[in-house]
C-alpha cells in the first residue's frame, strides 16, 4: 500500500485530507497541499518542510502538479447559505478538473482519487444537500465524458458512506448529539432514527483512499467506501449513549420530519478485492469519538 512519489491533495485541512496527508508523509510521500488560505491549518502540518502549501490560482496548480504522481482531491463546498452556486462549482466540480487538465497536458499518467458522496445513490428528493449532490453529479458526468477517450492519467471515484471520527466538527450530527449527551442534557429531540446508514471511520476511508491510489485499474473507476454494513441510526445513538453513561434521555420520534435519505449500504468487493478491509469496529470507531469529544469540551 506504499506510495512513492509527490502527492497533490486539495483539502488538506479537512476531516479526511488532513489525515491523508499524515498518512502519505509516513509512506515517506511529499505533499503538496491545495487550499483557499480560509481553512485553519493542521499546526504540525503547517511547521512539516515536506509540505508545500499553495493556493489554488493558475500558477499554483502549474507548480503543484509539476513532477507529482498522485492527486488526491478531497476539497468540497457544501449546501450552506454561504456557499452560491458558483462556489460549489469552483470547489467540487472546476478544482480538481483543473488539476486533472494539467497532468493530461503534460502527459504524465498520474493516479487521482477523488472523493465522491453516497447522497449521489438518491433521487434528488431524498437529500438535504441537493446543490451539493448536484454538483458532485456533474463532476462524474463531466468525468465520464472525459474519459470516454483514453486520457494518460486515470481516476478513481471514491464514495464515502457516513464518515465519522474523531475531530469532526461539532456542526455535525455524531458529535453534535454526542456533546449534548456528554453536557447531561435532560431531554434530545431526534427523528425516529429508523433508517439505516452505513458508517465507516475516517481513519478506514484514509486506507481505502491509499489502496486505491496503489491499485491497478483503467480509465474512470467508481469505489464504494463503506462499512458494507447498514446500522440504524437510532442503535448508533443508544451505543453512544452507553459509551457516554450519559443520563440524557434520547427523545426518539420527538422530532417528526424524519430525513428521507433511504438506507445505504457500501459494496466494498472492489476495495477488498484489493487488500482492504475496514480496521476499526463500529463500538471502537464510536468510544474514540467520545473520548474525543469529552476531550475537547474539557478543553474548550
Amino acid at each position: 500500500m506504499s506510495l512513492k512519489g509527490t502527492a497533490v491533495v486539495s483539502g488538506g485541512t479537512g476531516f479526511v485530507g488532513s489525515r491523508l496527508v499524515h498518512a502519505l508523509l509516513r509512506d515517506g510521500v511529499a505533499v503538496r497541499i491545495l487550499s483557499s488560505g480560509t481553512a485553519e491549518r493542521d499546526p504540525v502540518l503547517a511547521a512539516d518542510p515536506r509540505v508545500t502549501w499553495l493556493g489554488v490560482s493558475d500558477a499554483d496548480l502549474d507548480h503543484a502538479v509539476d513532477g507529482a504522481t498522485h492527486f488526491f482531491n478531497f476539497a468540497v463546498a457544501y449546501d450552506r447559505p454561504s456557499n452560491d452556486d458558483r462556489a460549489l462549482a469552483d470547489v467540487n466540480v472546476e478544482l480538481p478538473l483543473r488539476v486533472m487538465a494539467r497532468f493530461v497536458q503534460r502527459n504524465v499518467a498520474a493516479v487521482c482519487v477523488l472523493g465522491d458522496t453516497f447522497f449521489r445513490k438518491f433521487p434528488p428528493e431524498a437529500t438535504h444537500q441537493l446543490r451539493y449532490t448536484r454538483s458532485k453529479s456533474e463532476l462524474v458526468s463531466r468525468l465520464e465524458a472525459f474519459f470516454a477517450q483514453p486520457q494518460p492519467v486515470r481516476a478513481a471515484l471514491l464514495q464515502i458512506e457516513q464518515v465519522y471520527g474523531p475531530g469532526e466538527a461539532f456542526t455535525k450530527a455524531l458529535p453534535n448529539v454526542t456533546q449534548q449527551m456528554v453536557k447531561g442534557v435532560p431531554r434530545i429531540a431526534m427523528t425516529s432514527g429508523s433508517q439505516g446508514r452505513d458508517f465507516v471511520f475516517v481513519e478506514d476511508v484514509v486506507d481505502a483512499a491509499l489502496i486505491a491510489a496503489s491499485s491497478e485499474w483503467d480509465g474512470l473507476q467508481h469505489v464504494e467506501c463503506g462499512s458494507g454494513a447498514a446500522t440504524p441510526v437510532r442503535q448508533v445513538f443508544e451505543l453512544i449513549h452507553e459509551i457516554a453513561a450519559s443520563p440524557s434521555v434520547l427523545g426518539f420520534g420527538d422530532i417528526t420530519a424524519e430525513q428521507a435519505i433511504p438506507s445505504s449500504c457500501a459494496d466494498t468487493a472492489w476495495l477488498k478485492a484489493h487488500g482492504w478491509e475496514p480496521r476499526t469496529s463500529l463500538h471502537e470507531g464510536l468510544t474514540l469519538l467520545v473520548q474525543d469529544v469529552v476531550l475537547r469540551m474539557r478543553e474548550s
